[in-house]
Parts: C-alpha cells; structure tokens; sequence
C-alpha cells in the first residue's frame, strides 16, 4: 500500500498553478530568441489571440448531451466543426451532411472548448506581455462558464461537456487563465468567488467518484479517473481547498491508488493500450506539476516514474510504439514519450529517460487536444542523448519482445496479458512483428475509431489479430503467462500460455457458451533471421490460425475461389475475396511483397488441414491486408510455422518436419497429440539448422540429432559437417549428432558457438555442474583455467562461466 502523501497547502501569489512569475521571466526572454521553442509557441499563441479578439465565438447556451463520436457513419472521417454552423456538420471526405440533437451537443461542446482554450491563450498573453485586453477578454469567458454552468443539469457526470474527460479538458485551460489574471484587477472579489464557486468547485464536485461508484470498483477504473483526480486536484490546488486535493491525491481512487492498482509491475497503464498509457501519463502530468508547484512532489512515486521509462523499452528501431488493444495504429511515435520525459526529466533529473533527447532542444507534442503546453517552462540543458540499445526484454506481465541485434533488427512483439477491460481486445497470444525497417505483422488497434460498427464487429475480434480463432468464434478474455525467456546470441526464445495455466480452462466460459482452448505458443528467432512460429492448442472445436502482413500476398501453388463468407459474425464477414485450398503436400508456402523486400511463410505437418487466404480491413476501414488462416480440425494440435523477413529473396530453401522417435505422447496416443516437434531447415548458402522442441521428458530422436533438451537449436555450416557452428540447448543433459556429443551430469542450459578458429561455451544455467563435449579431437581450452585435452573435453561449470575451446 502507497504512503499517503503528507501536504500543507498555503495561499500563494498568483500565478503558480502551472507557471511561477521566474517560468514566465524565462519564457519572455526564450521567445524573444529566433528559433526557440518557446518563440514559436508564442507567435502561434499571439496569432490565435488576435484571430479571437476580432472575432469571438459566441457562447452555447445549453450543454452537451450523449457520447456520439463526432464522425461519418460511411467513412470515420472526423465531421468539419463550423463556428457558423451549429446545424449543419459535414464530412470532409464524402461530404455527406449530418444533422440533430447528437450532432449538434457535439458541436456545442466543441465551442465550449474552444471558448476555454481562448480563455487560456489571452490570459498567457496577458501574463507575458501586459495586453490588458487580453486580460479582460480572458475574465469575460471565465465570467459566462461560471453564469452558465449552475444552470446546466447534469448528465454522464457533466454539465458543459458529454462525459467528465470533456468537463476536465475545458477546466484545466480554464484554471491557468483564471491563475494569470487572479490578481489582475479584472475581477472583484465577488466574481472570483462566482467562479471559484460556480465553476471550478461545482465542476470537481460533480466529477469527484468515491468508494462504491463504477469507477473505484473497477481496480481504480479506466484511464477516465486520471482524468478526473487532474480535474479535481487542480480545483483543489488553484482554490486552496486541502479536502479536493486530499481526494486527488490520497482518496480511494486518488494518485496512490492509481498507481498502486492501476499501473503495472512493467510500468505498463493496465488497459495495456499505448493510446491510454500516453493518456493517463499526460493528464497526471497536469496534477504532478501543479503539485511540484505547490510544494507537493508526486514525482517521488516509483510507479510513476516506471511509466516514463517504459517507452524507450517498447519502441520498434524507427521509433514507432506497438499497437495494442484500443491503440492508434501508427499515430504514437516516440516523440509523444520524450515529450512528456522532458517535463519529468526537468523535475527528476533522471537520466534513464535522457536517451532520445535532442541537445537543448524540446520535442513536441504531437497529440492534439491538450489543454495546456507544459513543455513551455522547460530549459532544455541537456546533451544530445544516446538511445539505449534494442535488446530482448521481458515486460511481464503485459508482453514479451524479441529482438535481433546489429542493424536492421528483426522484432517480435507477443501479447499474453492482462485483457486491458473495456479497451483490451482479444487478442491472447497475439504477435506483431518489425523487420526490414517497417511492421511486417501488424495489430492495427482500434481501426481510428471507436465510431464505426467495424470497431466492435472487426478490430476488437480475436480474428483480427495473429493468434488462433476457435470454431470461428473470438477468444474470451483472459490474462496470460510467460513461461520461458530464452536468451543466447543466434537463439531467441520466449514460451507463453493464454488464461492462468498452461493446459486449464480456468475462465468463465459458460458466459460465453463454449470453453476456451487450452493455449501455448512459442516464438523463437533462430539465426538472427530466421522466425520460428509453434502454436499448440487443445480444444473441442476447429481452430483457426491467422496471420496477416503488409504487401501482396502471393501463394506457391494455386488456389480455388471460395463462395460466400467464412462464416457472418466474429469478424469472419469483413473477410473477402476468400481463397482455399485442401489437397495439400507436406508443406505449403507464400510470401507478401513489397518495395523488393518481403515476408515469407512456410506451414508445415499439414494433413487434414485447410488453407483459406483473403482480404480484410487494415489500418483503417480503407485500407486492406491481406491474411492467411491454416485450419485444423479439434483435438490437440500444433501449428508449426517458419517466417522469413527478407530483402531481395529468400534464403530458406527447404523444411522438413521430423517425426519424433519414439513418440511419447503427454496426453496419450488415443487423442491423437504430437510427441514432440523437430524441424529441419535448408538454407540456399548449404548451411543447416535443426530446431527441436520436447513435449514429454526422455530422449527423443529428431532425425539424426539425439536429445532430452526442452529446446535446442543447432547449425551446421554444410549438411556433411563434424561440428555444428552453434548450438543453444535449453535443459538438456544430453544432444548427440554423430560423433558430436555434449553430455552433462544433469539438466543444462548453454549454447556454444563457432567464433573463427575456436569455440565458445557459455554455461547459462544454475548451481555447479559438469559436462563433457565429445568429437573435438586434441583442443586446447581457457577460461576458469588453461587445460589441454587429446579427445573428449571435460569441463566444470559455475554460473555464468565461459570457456574458449581452441581446436589443435
């Protein structure tokens, strides 16, 4: 449980919600400088000052009612908000006209808005220049919201607004203007309390949530309650009222709670959304410094600063943030992190978010919308930064990614957890991948908007995702785990299970009239090139495995046009253009294309599967991807699937499945399950790789390679070779091909890899242990100590140890 933070609240001189006279000094002197930051903000302030102070917009004179989403039923596109026309709202692609109670409660919230950014632009204005009509103008707009809004009844939480967030962004504007001009002279006494009162405290009032509300039941509730604690702290802090910021700061669903309940161990915002993380670090951004300013430091929270860092951990190489649950495809760069790490960074000084840093520069913001520039106050005195590397990395309990290294990097991204509630999707075990400089593998998020039936009806299915579809119908929300994370040079691994066990429904499935597949998957990057896919499910019903990635698909062998839909609901009915195929070989294979490079897949073990290919909705409902979904009837099943990035063509020439010998089967031979998996795969240069996975414990045959390892990967440099160049073997006592051997004295984790002339063993494993490599020949080895061997090499391990074995 958080501390609760202990605060004294004193009156203090205006301004100091977010600037202190030294802040605004600082920005008076930065924007007299050609090229600041802080220049360029004021002369678009200025601009908009003086485009109002000609022409104000009048203010509505009734509320906003509903949530509509203000867009085109046909297109999505966001309707033209016209100051002249309150009945009339146009689409700007299609130019269909809309009109109505619905239509028009938006419009007037968005002049309501409008009005308080005007409020918060001539008050700065005035602050920095002295404009007193500036100053006057801001205290009539503060002036008709406190006259109009105790006359609104309220709806959805708000007066003015739809819903609280509306009510929050018009305060947060509307309170640094009333700071600026406080002491102004443009106010009595008598209308600074009509506004303290009938504005700024009623507004807290009304949003503030306690024990027993949606809102706390909900682990603290969705992003909204960042919302509303900013909204009410920043009431409490500008009116000196120590019960509104004891309620945004220590109540059941203050700042404490949030953090405690509402961010997770990754620093992760719990809707597990980039859209919704940015959201909440920027609203408490708002209540953070208003607090620092009044001598409160909510930067202290080590959750908090957990938000900040995570960016620079989940970013792909091109500085993009992966798309999950409700996120905006390709609409969060990592700009938007840096950008609010800045302002934490001015409080902090904490240098593990200076990495993408610009030398005495400050980054943008982007996102629109926001009710006031906090980057406005910063001194950008720092260095250019240097961006981490992009390594492999465990962000338990959300996700997993791994990573390639060196230039341009393959990424796999799986989501196994948590659901992320009304904005999650349903998605367990869903991947995206990065390679080639560009997302081959997508999520595409919430499609842009939440106005569409396509949203619910496509974006948030389990079909829409690269994972697996029971029976045609979506998965059911569940939280995931992550069972192994694998880390060896040319072998990367990570191993995860959908709901709470591996192989158990452990969910409320009758809520959804059927049981959820028992669900493993495990992804693997061989080789630093090569993407090894294995999926293992049981169920009672047909599975479906999908896959999408940007460019043309192309298949190897022909397809027959399909009739008709899939199936008409879960997302199978935006599928079209449907290709199949049943009379299959082994292996089947395609690729999609794009600007000379590609993706290539290659599905394996193949028999009484079916093959269905088609077109569906990509980043927006213009836009399509084509998908691929491998088929298999009930039981216990495994897809086994190989992908290739590549650039001109691919390298992998052929692959062969490997009947495990002798099948031991987990759950037994009567249902049918695979004993084990084992690949081979060809490249075009004559290199081998082998890849063995082990569902039961014992040796097993995987062709001429012998193994009791849960997982091993080995590679030969020409199929005729003694020694492989690299083998990773994942809790193994025993790997044998041939004459080459590695035996330990009991279960081992370790890779060995060829670097020119020698060997390099790495014991990456627990506790001591022995092993002996056999097939070497006279070697000569160095590491805890020099030793020399006429045969078989005989070793001790410790955790961590390396050895250098160099063949005479």
């Amino acid at each position: 449980m958080n501390t609760p933070i202990d605060f004294e609240l004193e009156q203090r001189p205006s301004p100091s919600l977010f600037l202190s006279t030294d802040d605004l000094d600082f920005i008076r002197s930065e924007g007299k400088k050609p090229g600041t930051y802080q220049r360029g903000s004021y002369l678009k302030t200025r601009e908009a000052v003086d485009a109002w102070l000609v022409k104000p917009l009048a203010m509505p004179r009734e509320g906003a009612k509903g949530s509509l989403l203000y867009n085109c039923s046909e297109d999505a596109a966001y309707l033209i908000v016209d100051p002249d026309k309150p009945h009339e709202h146009v689409c700007p692609k299609c130019g269909k006209v809309y009109s109505g109670g619905l239509y028009d409660s938006w419009w007037r919230y968005m002049i309501f808005e409008r009005r308080a950014y005007a409020a918060r632009d001539l008050a700065l204005i005035y602050a920095l220049d002295a404009d007193e009509t500036c100053g006057k103008a801001a205290a009539k707009i503060l002036l008709e919201f406190a006259d109009l809004n105790p006359t609104i009844p309220v709806i959805n939480r708000a007066r003015l607004g739809r819903e609280a967030l509306d009510e929050v962004r018009m305060l947060i504007a509307l309170a640094a203007a009333y700071d600026f001009i406080r002491d102004g002279g443009f106010l009595d006494p008598e209308q600074k309390e009509h506004i303290e009162t009938d504005y700024f405290r009623d507004i807290a009032e009304l949003i503030s949530i306690g024990p027993g509300d949606w809102s706390v039941d909900q682990t603290v509730g969705c992003n909204f309650q960042a919302t509303i604690i900013t909204g009410v702290g920043l009431s409490g802090l500008l009116i000196n009222d120590d019960a509104l910021v004891e309620y945004a700061i220590n109540g059941p669903a203050g700042f404490n709670a949030l953090m405690e309940k509402g961010v997770l161990p990754n620093g992760m915002w719990w809707e597990s959304s980039q859209q919704y993380h940015f959201a909440v670090m920027r609203w408490l951004l708002f209540l953070s410094e208003a607090a620092w300013n009044s001598g409160i430091n909510l930067y202290e929270n080590k959750k908090f600063q957990d938000m900040f860092t995570l960016g620079q951990k989940m970013m792909y190489p091109d500085g993009q943030i992966p798309c999950f649950n409700d996120g905006i495809y390709d609409r969060h760069p990592i700009n938007v992190f840096t950008s609010c790490s800045e302002i934490y960074f001015n409080r902090t000084k904490d240098e593990r978010v200076t990495g993408l840093f610009t030398a005495n520069k400050i980054t943008a913001d982007p996102s629109p919308n926001w009710a006031w520039d906090l980057n406005l106050a910063v001194n950008p005195d720092w260095p250019d930064g240097t961006a981490p590397p992009l390594s492999s990395i465990n962000l338990s309990p959300s996700m997993a990614i791994l990573r390639t290294d060196g230039a341009d990097p393959i990424s796999v991204y799986m989501d196994f957890g948590p659901h992320g509630g009304s904005h999650g999707h349903v998605d367990n075990l869903g991947i995206i991948i990065h390679a080639n400089n560009r997302i081959q593998a997508p999520d595409f998020g919430n499609g842009g908007t939440y106005s569409l039936p396509q949203h619910q009806g496509w974006y948030k299915q389990s079909i829409s995702h690269n994972t697996i579809i029971p029976d045609e119908k979506s998965l059911m929300p569940g939280t995931g785990r992550l069972n192994e994370f694998l880390i060896s040079p040319k072998a990367k691994i990570m191993n995860a299970s959908a709901v709470t066990d591996a192989y158990s429904n452990e969910a409320d499935w009758e809520h959804y009239d059927r049981a959820m597949p028992a669900m493993k998957r495990e992804i693997a990057i061989v080789d630093e090139s090569l993407i090894i896919d294995l999926f293992r499910v049981r169920s009672n019903y047909s599975i479906d495995w999908a896959y999408r990635n940007a460019g043309t698909l192309k298949t190897d062998e022909a397809m027959e046009a399909r009739d008709g839909l899939i199936a008409d609901e879960f997302g199978y009915q935006y599928i079209h253009d449907v290709q199949r195929r049943t009379e299959l070989n082994e292996n089947w294979s395609c690729r999609w294309e794009d600007d000379g490079q590609g993706m290539a897949l290659t599905a394996l073990d193949l028999e009484g599967m079916e093959i269905l290919t088609g077109d569906c909705f990509a980043e927006t409902i213009d836009d399509q991807v084509s998908m691929v979904l491998l088929r298999r009837p009930k039981g216990i099943m495994c897809f086994r699937t190989i992908l290739e990035p590549y650039a001109n063509k691919p390298t992998v020439s052929s692959v062969t499945n490997i009947l495990v010998d002798p099948p031991v089967y987990p759950e037994g031979s009567q249902f049918g399950a695979d004993p084990g998996t084992g690949m081979i795969i060809d490249r075009t240069d004559g290199r081998r790789h082998y890849y063995t996975h082990a569902f039961t414990r014992g040796t097993q045959g995987y062709a001429d390679v012998w193994t009791d390892a849960g997982i091993s990967f080995l590679t030969f440099e020409t199929q005729g070779d003694h020694l492989p160049s690299y083998v990773f073997a994942s809790n193994a006592r025993t790997l044998t091909r041939g004459d080459f051997s590695i035996i330990g004295d009991r279960m081992l984790s370790y890779y060995l890899e060829q670097k020119g002339d020698s060997y390099q063993f790495v014991y990456q494993g627990k506790g001591k242990a022995k092993v002996t490599l056999y097939g070497f020949g006279p070697s000569k080895v160095s590491g805890q100590q020099d030793l020399e061997f006429t045969d078989d090499i005989s070793l001790d391990l410790v955790p961590g140890c390396t050895w250098e074995i160099k063949i005479k």
